[in-house]
């Protein structure tokens, strides 16, 4: 399982967010300064102020003991559809913004290639990583059914 990310919030929304494009530069370029600060990613936030996405990877957080997406263009990854269909009752979505953080009882990331990956801290604020619902979102993404091709 990969450590942690420790995430330090960013300004910034990649162009056309509901597609995938090959336009990369900026969302790795602050990834980079991140990473020259001393943290694993960058978290963005959109010109508004609304949470979206990490560089490359969707961004989740658990509040109330339910979890959270945030309402925000961000593109649609494929292992937070899994996550979404497996789900007994729908996940909510909220308009995040950095500053609510300290609301937040965990949070973590989703990447097709390395499923679910907790989140320790996005700037000061911290979780545990054992959260149960991170947990169990680990479990519903390894019991989703793959198809060979």
């Amino acid at each position: 399982m990969p450590a942690p990310l420790r995430l330090q919030a960013a300004a910034y929304q990649r162009e056309v967010p509901s597609v995938k494009h090959v336009s990369v530069f900026g969302a790795l370029m602050h990834r980079r300064r991140a990473q020259r600060a001393g943290f694993d990613d960058a978290l963005f936030a959109s010109h508004e102020g609304l949470i979206c996405e990490i560089s490359t990877s969707n961004i989740g957080f658990v509040r109330g003991g339910r979890i959270l997406w945030p309402q925000s263009e961000w593109l649609p990854g494929v292992t937070m559809a899994l996550i979404n269909q497996a789900l007994d009752e729908p996940a909510a979505m909220e308009p995040i913004q950095p500053t609510d953080m300290p609301d937040v009882e965990a949070g973590f990331a989703t990447n097709a290639g390395t499923g679910v990956r907790a989140v320790l801290s996005v700037d000061h604020t911290r979780w545990p990583t054992d959260h149960e619902v991170l947990t169990k979102v680990r479990e519903l993404y390894a019991e989703c059914s793959y198809e060979l091709l």
